[in-house]
């Protein structure tokens, strides 16, 4: 039977590494919906119209995957010939691949959140679950496996400079936003962060030359540098026979000393101006800050960084070798483990920023309750990568409900369509809504999906502020 501190590094595994567990951070979406109660968790001086919330485990639930533009479709399609079966188009996907590919996940989870206004002051905290989590590979990957040793370059790069990227952490915020007067309003959020896992590349250059003798000329030169609460991995080798390779978890007392150990400390700030009676603009810079690692600080490094190892390669390509697909895949993944052997070292302490989103909204109310939002957005993260994005969303608010649907522009695609519903009762709040990122031009086709995310979430609201009074 399994004790309670290995199902909990199991749970922390698995809430880390799995897919559908994983943070688009809040939604874009959700940015203006003061409707809301956690609405200011996109920029702390945007209040909820409620005066008190309260919610445990189900206040506001967020998930998300998505691609840097791939799909379903990019893989298997109809066949040209035959149109009542389908085809796998591996030449027709890797021409779709750009050099370095992304695979971004995301979750966040409050786990207890309360609020309420007192004046022209509002206070705010909320305790959440937060991940996010970065997969890049190389284009050379699937070169390799359609032209076997006869790539034109005659190199294939599998991981060129990055691999893995992944934190999970506890955040405890504290908000707080005033009225400067009838236009602004001025916010700020603190947070305090306990580190839960985290995988940081440091160095991943692998890739593979060949010659005219269908040699393979291996190089690997890996750092990816690890922390967790949960206990100590052990790796000496993972292609030697009687190589050690096991993960020792840590007692219960322990992972909590070690999420005590791993500290962070982050910053939300925020404002929004009301230019007259049916305008407004907001700025906000959210989590700027970082996290110390020190609980179990490990490197998973080549054992010969840098060196090159010779092995015979398989010349063909995937149509040629037919339904030896998985032999010749067999082969290849035999060569690497052996070219590309790796083990762990014990590492000092490091610091890691969170990743650091800036947002810059307008809204123009017409016709009473309706609304057109516009949002412009950014986001940066540890290894110089920039996401740039801008919505448009329309937008219905009244007392008891409030609707917004609209599209994101991103770089990996011009068409991702998002909704999103708020009912109040008056005393309980319900939300829910996704976002849907297409990578086909504008399809609804569940096979041109390069990421999907939904926000769902439960409060109990009481009182309801009126926000677009008349300026005096």
């Amino acid at each position: 039977m399994l004790s309670r501190k290995h199902i909990l590094a199991l749970l922390l595994v698995v809430m880390t590494l799995q897919c559908g567990m994983i943070k688009a951070q809040r939604q874009e979406i959700s940015y203006f919906f003061r409707e809301i109660p956690q609405t200011s968790f996109g920029n702390p001086a945007m209040t909820s119209t409620n005066n008190f919330y309260f919610s445990v485990g189900a206040g506001n639930i967020m998930q998300g995957f998505s691609t840097s533009g791939l799909c379903y479709h990019d893989l298997i399609h109809t066949h040209p010939v035959y149109p009542d079966s389908l085809q796998i188009d591996v030449a027709g996907f890797s021409s779709k691949l750009k050099n370095n590919n992304r695979i971004i996940l995301g979750c966040d989870v409050d786990i207890l959140a309360f609020g309420f206004r007192v004046g022209k002051n509002f206070f705010s905290y909320d305790m959440s679950f937060v991940m996010d989590g970065r997969l890049s590979f190389s284009k050379g990957i699937f070169d390799l496996l359609m032209y076997g040793t006869d790539v034109a370059s005659g190199e294939a790069a599998l991981f060129d400079g990055e691999l893995i990227d992944s934190t999970a952490y506890l955040s405890n915020s504290f908000g707080y936003a005033r009225e400067i007067n009838d236009r602004l309003t001025i916010g700020v959020r603190a947070k305090v962060l306990n580190g839960l896992v985290n995988v940081n590349t440091q160095r991943a250059n692998v890739r593979l030359l060949f010659n005219d003798q269908d040699e393979i000329n291996a190089e690997c030169d890996l750092d990816i540098r690890t922390s967790n609460i949960a206990g100590n991995v052990v790796i000496s080798s993972v292609t030697q026979e009687e190589a050690t390779q096991e993960f020792n978890v840590e007692a219960y007392q322990k992972m909590l000393e070690g999420a005590a150990d791993n500290i962070g400390f982050a910053f939300d700030l925020g404002a929004t101006y009301r230019i007259n009676d049916a305008m407004e603009v907001s700025l906000s810079i959210n989590d700027l800050g970082f996290i110390n690692w020190k609980s179990h600080c490990q490197s998973v490094v080549s054992v010969n960084p840098g060196s090159q190892v010779s092995f015979e390669g398989v010349s063909a390509s995937i149509d040629e070798l037919g339904n030896s697909f998985e032999q010749y895949f067999s082969d290849i993944v035999d060569s690497l483990k052996t070219a590309f052997d790796i083990h762990t070292v014990e590492s000092s302490s490091y610091r890691t920023s969170t990743p650091m989103k800036i947002r810059a909204g307008y809204s123009w109310r017409f016709a009473n309750n309706n609304f057109l939002h516009a949002l412009a957005s950014c986001k940066l993260s540890d290894g110089g990568h920039f996401e740039p994005a801008a919505s448009l969303f329309y937008g219905f608010h009244s007392k008891y409900f409030t609707f917004s649907a609209g599209n994101t522009f991103n770089s990996a695609s011009a068409f991702n369509p998002s909704f999103l519903m708020n009912f109040h009762s008056g005393v309980f709040d319900f939300h829910f809504g996704t976002t849907l990122d297409i990578a086909r031009g504008v399809s609804f086709n569940v096979a041109d999906l390069s990421g999907v995310s939904f926000i769902v979430g439960a409060n109990i609201a009481i009182g309801s502020r009126p926000y677009w009074k008349k300026i005096d």
